[in-house]
């Protein structure tokens, strides 16, 4: 692959010194864009100097930001990410590989999948606490329409009427809600505005993505310390596969392999084995949930689901995440 090098990065860009042997990068640290090699050559840029709002943990505005989801209504304000999407057009893509799939949550970027979240939105009244452009003030709306003909949804007048104003001088959003106990989040720009018998409403364009907060049926809970080790078995029941578990609940685990694999969503991986500290091996399948493979460091990250666990083993199982628990609240109430 042959990279566009001559594309700014969002460090050129913005001219924070914060890269490699930046100017500022010894006073207050390397920006993690500059270092995800994951992200490298995404849009042409230098590791990901071209998808930075999707690295986490990113040095903008003289601090610390959080996650994509934290940080997205300020990115999505960025001039950077604007000149960039412009730049890019139909190539433009919002996430790095296998990251919409990631962790608790689902970004919906798809029209398809958008457009029937808000509609069960407004069908079910959801309410939304909204902040305008990063304001500290939060406000409470609901959707009265969604007009995917109009690239639009209508938001009822924001309460207490001190965000009328403010809408209509900053013109960005983002909102919260939950609609059937899942929260939603997503970020709008203010098309116009009207009235009705005396009661505003805005015309809000269509968000580039929704965020959908799975919820998970098991609680699911990290490993730390020691190793778990993990094998998936194949032919003459030699290990094929070898890595590590990072988390592990009632419902599945996840798991660090140590290789590249050729793995694919929805695969069943038919003889699994996991050693369990004080309680031996545990054999089981699993089901393929979530595949990434990571080159440069040549590992292959995976959420797994357990297929048809026998008594037994989801006995051990559940008391191995019984005793993690026990050990976390006990670090807990020693911290």
């Amino acid at each position: 692959m042959i990279f566009k090098w001559g594309k700014k990065n969002c460090w050129e860009f913005t001219q924070c010194g914060r890269e490699p042997g930046g100017a500022n990068a010894d006073e207050m640290g390397v920006c993690p864009a500059a270092l995800d090699s994951e992200a490298n050559g995404i849009h042409g840029g230098k590791n990901g100097g071209r998808i930075c709002w999707a690295v986490a943990g990113t040095f903008c505005k003289g601090e610390r930001q959080g996650s994509f989801v934290d940080k997205q209504l300020s990115c999505m304000n960025c001039e950077f990410f604007r000149q960039l999407k412009d730049e890019e057009g139909k190539k433009f893509r919002l996430l790095k590989p296998g990251q919409e799939q990631e962790d608790n949550g689902a970004l919906l970027t798809e029209r398809r999948a958008i457009i029937p979240i808000l509609t069960q939105a407004q069908n079910n009244n959801v309410l939304f606490n909204v902040s305008v452009d990063e304001e500290p003030d939060q406000f409470v709306t609901s959707l009265l329409g969604v007009f995917p003909e109009h690239n639009l949804f209508v938001l009822d007048e924001l309460n207490p009427i001190s965000g009328h104003e403010l809408l209509l001088q900053r013109k960005k959003i983002h909102a919260i809600g939950r609609l059937h106990g899942v929260e939603l989040q997503f970020s709008a720009t203010l098309i116009g505005a009207g009235s009705k018998s005396g009661t505003a409403f805005y015309k809000m364009e269509l968000p580039e993505f929704i965020y959908h907060l799975q919820l998970r049926k098991a609680h699911r809970v990290t490993l730390f310390g020691d190793r778990v080790p993990f094998r998936a078995y194949g032919g003459s029941n030699q290990p094929s596969l070898r890595g590590y578990v990072i988390d592990i609940s009632a419902g599945g685990l996840g798991v660090i392999l140590e290789q590249q694999a050729n793995l694919q969503q929805g695969e069943v991986l038919k003889s699994c084995a996991i050693t369990l500290p004080d309680m031996g091996d545990v054999h089981f399948s699993l089901e393929l949930c979530f595949v990434n493979c990571n080159v440069q460091r040549e590992i292959t990250r995976l959420g797994c689901r357990f297929q048809e666990l026998d008594k037994a083993t989801e006995g051990r199982i559940s008391r191995f995440i019984a005793d993690l628990q026990r050990d976390e609240a006990q670090r807990q109430c020693e911290g």
